[in-house]
Order: C-alpha cells, then structure tokens, then sequence
C-alpha cells in the first residue's frame, strides 16, 4: 500500500537491518526516526577495540559480506556508511 502523504516512521533498533531501513527512507519525504535501546549502533554485530600506536579502530567480529548481485541495495550502502572513514 503507497503512501499518500508524508508520514512518520519509528525504526526501533539500531541493528543492520534498522540501519538499512533508516538509509533507505533518507531523502524520502517522510519524517523517519531511528530508536536504539543502547549505546551504539551494531545489533549483534559485535566489535572489539584495537589500537595501533595513538590510532584506535573498531574490528567487526561477525561482519556480513555483501554479494554485489545477491544484495544490490546493501552493495549500493556500503560508500555511504564508510563516507568520512579513512584508514591509517
């Protein structure tokens, strides 16, 4: 069913799935909210803490890959969550 008008949406958690639907409504004209019960975005994605000198980057220990043709939409997310990210 489409929308007719501009609505709010609540995405309650911040897992993988959450933070897709939450991409996938940016720039929609709908008034979108993303709710996470703690600390950080991940779901169960979990990762660990490692430091390289004075750097410090957080290691995904259960990442999912993404297939180009299997999951055209997450293949086409993955530039936007690592804008900003460089390596070290």
């Amino acid at each position: 069913m489409p929308f007719t008008r501009a609505e709010r949406i609540a995405i309650i958690g911040g897992g993988c799935t959450g933070v897709t639907c939450f991409w996938a409504l940016q720039g929609s004209e709908h008034d979108v909210h993303l709710f996470e019960a703690s600390s950080s975005l991940n779901g169960r994605i979990k990762v660990l803490p490692y430091e390289h000198g004075e750097n410090r980057v957080d290691v995904d220990t259960e990442s999912p890959s993404f297939n180009a043709m299997t999951s055209p939409s997450a293949y086409q997310m993955v530039p936007t969550l690592l804008n900003g990210v460089e390596a070290f």
